[in-house]
């Protein structure tokens, strides 16, 4: 964990249990603040899968041609997203939830997962695709190219005045959180699940002045890609440079997202739409 250095100031330290279904125990700390920089708030809270680990699938295709996909010219190149529009209410969405995918996947994977709740909440999912279906790219993939698809996507829909939420996955998620930061006026708030920013790189959001967005952070305590002393050092860090920062802890789970998809969704979306 980052401790503080001689030009931050130790402003206060709580514990509070939180006794609520789900919820094993939840720390809230105001950690260290720089100088010249209000901190945010971190909550560190460990919850619990709905299955264990042991019993994920481990196997999952994303659906084809189930949902619409969008084509669109950015910067002479054709991009595409995928997108979803639920047909069960009959007035136009107020909510739009842009969703960056993981590694190695499209646009599909997050629409897939999210449909759910999407026609619950009567929200407007877009989920573009990388230009390297490996990896996003903040040249190639730039806030311009997310707001680009928004825009697209209002006009193809006949949507106007939505606020927009933010959830990745893994490579998705460092995404999410580079633009929660550096690009926080597209969000109202991010979610991500397994991927981090490291403590370094999250070091670099004290460059940043202005308003970073909330960000929730899901972890699994045994992801063997992102590790989860990283996690909670990225966290403060982002916390102590001005981020409001909730990590969700979940015990004994891993990277797998896409077995307890519903499950994290769902804590996802209470986190999202409360702000």
């Amino acid at each position: 964990m980052l401790s503080c250095t001689k030009n931050a100031t130790l402003l206060d330290r709580r514990t509070t249990i939180k006794l609520s279904l789900g919820f094993l125990t939840s720390t809230s700390l105001l950690a260290c603040s720089a100088a010249n920089v209000t901190p945010g708030r971190l909550t560190i809270t460990e919850i619990r899968a709905p299955k264990e680990a042991a019993d994920y699938n481990l196997k999952y295709t994303a659906p084809k041609n189930k949902f619409e996909v969008q084509t669109l010219n950015f910067k002479g190149v054709k991009r595409q997203y995928h997108a979803y529009k639920s047909n069960r209410h009959s007035l136009a969405p107020k909510t739009a939830l842009l969703l960056l995918h993981g590694s190695n996947r499209n646009g599909a994977s997050l629409i897939d997962k999210w449909k759910y709740l999407a026609d619950q909440h009567n929200i407007l999912l877009v989920a573009p695709n990388s230009a390297n279906e490996s990896r996003w790219s903040q040249e190639h993939d730039s806030p311009v190219f997310m707001q680009t698809a928004l825009d697209h996507a209002k006009i193809v829909y006949d949507v106007s005045d939505v606020k927009v939420y933010g959830f990745g996955h893994s490579a998705g998620a460092i995404m999410m959180t580079i633009l929660s930061v550096w690009h926080s006026e597209i969000f109202s708030a991010i979610a991500v699940h397994a991927g981090n920013l490291s403590v370094e790189n999250a070091s670099q959001s004290k460059q940043v002045k202005k308003q970073k967005v909330p960000l929730a952070h899901f972890i699994g305590s045994n992801d063997h890609i992102f590790d989860l002393d990283t996690a909670k050092g990225s966290a403060e860090t982002l916390s102590i440079y001005g981020q409001n920062v909730d990590l969700f802890v979940i015990k004994g789970h891993n990277h797998w997202y896409y077995d307890i998809a519903q499950y994290v969704n769902a804590k996802a979306w209470a986190f999202l739409s409360a702000h």
